[in-house]
C-alpha cells in the first residue's frame, strides 16, 4: 500500500494532482492549510480514499484538528501541529500519538520536512508542497508491505519557476 501525505498546499492544488497522477497511491492524507484543497483532490480522484485535518488557516472548517487512521494495523496520528506547538518542539505531538496508541505521528505547519524516530513513535512532516521555507517543495511517501515496517520517504520536487523568477533569469542571460 502506498500513501501520499501533503501539507500546507495553501490553495495550490496542481502540484498535488501531478504527484498523485505520477505515484498512483492507494490513499492520501492532507495535514491542513488549506483543507479546501482536498475538495479539488476528491473531485479529480473520487475513488481515492483521503483523510484530512484542518490547519491554523482553515477557519470555519468542520474537519477535525486531530484524527487517528488505522491502515493495515498501523495507527497514524494526523494533525496540522499548530495546537501542539511543533514550531518549538515535537514533544507534544509525540505525546499525543502515544496517548492515542499510534506508531506514526504526521504533522505539517512548519513548512519543513522531517522524519525522526522517538523510540516507539516515528514523527514525520511532509514539508510544504507549494510554499517551503528553507527547502524545495515536498511531500511524504509511506509504503506499507505486509509483515514489514512502514517505509517513510520525503520526496522533494523541483522549485516551480514563478513569472518574476523567469524574468530575472532572462535578464541575467542577456547581460
Amino acid at each position: 500500500m502506498k500513501i501520499l501525505v501533503f501539507s500546507d498546499s495553501h490553495g495550490r492544488t496542481m502540484r498535488m494532482i501531478e504527484c498523485v497522477e505520477e505515484e498512483n497511491p492507494d490513499m492520501l492524507f492532507h495535514l491542513g492549510d488549506m483543507v479546501e484543497d482536498t475538495r479539488d483532490l476528491r473531485s479529480v480522484f473520487p475513488n481515492l480514499p483521503l483523510a484530512n485535518v484542518c490547519g491554523n488557516n482553515d477557519w470555519g472548517s468542520n474537519a477535525p484538528v486531530d484524527r487517528v487512521e488505522v491502515i493495515h494495523g498501523i495507527r497514524f496520528f494526523l494533525t496540522h501541529g499548530h495546537r501542539h506547538h511543533v514550531r518549538v518542539t515535537t514533544e507534544q505531538v509525540v505525546d499525543a500519538a502515544r496517548e492515542n496508541g499510534c506508531q506514526i505521528a504526521l504533522f505539517g505547519h512548519t513548512h519543513e520536512s522531517l522524519i525522526e524516530s522517538y523510540g516507539d513513535v516515528i514523527v514525520a512532516n511532509p514539508g510544504s508542497i507549494t510554499l517551503p521555507y528553507a527547502e524545495l517543495p515536498s511531500y511524504l511517501r509511506i509504503t506499507i508491505e505486509p509483515g514489514c515496517e512502514p517505509k517513510l520517504a520525503v520526496i522533494h520536487l523541483e522549485r516551480e519557476e514563478t513569472h518574476w523568477f523567469r524574468r530575472r533569469l532572462n535578464k541575467k542571460k542577456k547581460n
